[in-house]
């Protein structure tokens, strides 16, 4: 099974890897990200983002944004990058590596070879989310961020599950189930949502065609209004459970904030399957 890119990408640091570096942590300078960049920094190591391997550099974040692509030709519709603050910068300019830590300053994972630099909101705004009013969700995020940006490899160190662990695989470990279920033809269902009459429709007539299916909820920071990730997550288990072909379906969560972004968000490659189709 193909990943977007040809390689599944894994950026986990061996024991020996992690007891080296913390043994070190003293030595580093840190960043502290909030929930959702972690996330992020997750999936990127997981090879959820493959083939990503770290927040965007520079030459990658402006092909991702101006044309959608990385700099080696591969489609890729949405920058993931970590922003910083002028402060951060002079602070962390001379650094090879750094750490990243959570907000109760435990390291999470360790940012190398790091590249600092500035970039144009207007242009990210407009080119991702096509308009620059700040009344969109998507554009206010934009203009709330650092003005610079630091790009590096991930090398995980916390691999814990949060949120939802029993849901939480990866895409090697989705693909080992797929395997001892023996399913060859596979149809993936992504979702903010809970389920309605018009998923359900969907999703059956999938089955009917396919040796399993998929269900993939976006689990993380979303819009006032939409539902809550437990509310979510209990709809789809009460559906699989007592309505849906046994063993024919897998309920996995997919750790993300919504971006928001229309045509390119549609497009934004997960590897954990050959093809996701995300839908609301």
């Amino acid at each position: 099974m193909l990943s977007h890119g040809g390689k599944l990408v894994e950026r986990i640091a061996s024991l020996k890897e992690k007891q080296e570096i913390l043994k070190n942590a003293h030595e580093f300078k840190t960043l502290t990200l909030n929930e959702e960049k972690i996330k992020d920094v997750k999936n990127i190591a997981r090879g959820v983002y493959s083939p990503l391997k770290g927040f965007l550099r520079e030459d990658d974040f402006e092909k991702v944004v101006s044309e959608m692509r990385l700099s080696d030709g591969t489609v890729w519709p949405i920058p993931i990058v970590l922003d910083i603050s002028e402060e951060d910068r002079k602070r962390i300019k001379n650094e090879k590596d750094i750490l990243l830590t959570n907000s109760f300053g435990e390291p999470v994972a360790l940012l190398e070879n790091i590249k600092i630099y500035s970039y144009n909101k207007d242009f990210l705004a407009q080119n991702v989310f096509g308009t620059k009013d700040k009344s969109h969700l998507g554009v206010q995020d934009v203009y709330k961020m650092g003005e610079f940006l630091v790009g590096g490899d991930i090398k995980l160190l916390d691999d814990d599950r949060y949120p939802f662990p029993e849901y939480n695989f990866s895409p090697r470990e989705v693909r080992k189930i797929f395997g001892q279920r023996g399913w060859k033809k596979i149809a993936s269902f992504q979702t903010r949502n809970v389920p309605h009459r018009g998923h359900e429709f969907l999703q059956k007539t999938a089955l009917e065609e396919v040796d399993g299916l998929f269900i993939q909820p976006v689990i993380g920071e979303k819009k006032i209004g939409d539902f809550k990730d437990e509310y979510i997550l209990i709809s789809y288990e009460i559906l699989i459970n007592r309505y849906y072909p046994k063993d024919k379906v897998l309920l996995g969560i997919l750790p993300l904030k919504m971006r928001y972004a229309g045509p390119r968000e549609t497009l934004f490659p997960v590897s954990y399957t050959h093809l996701t189709l995300p839908t609301n």
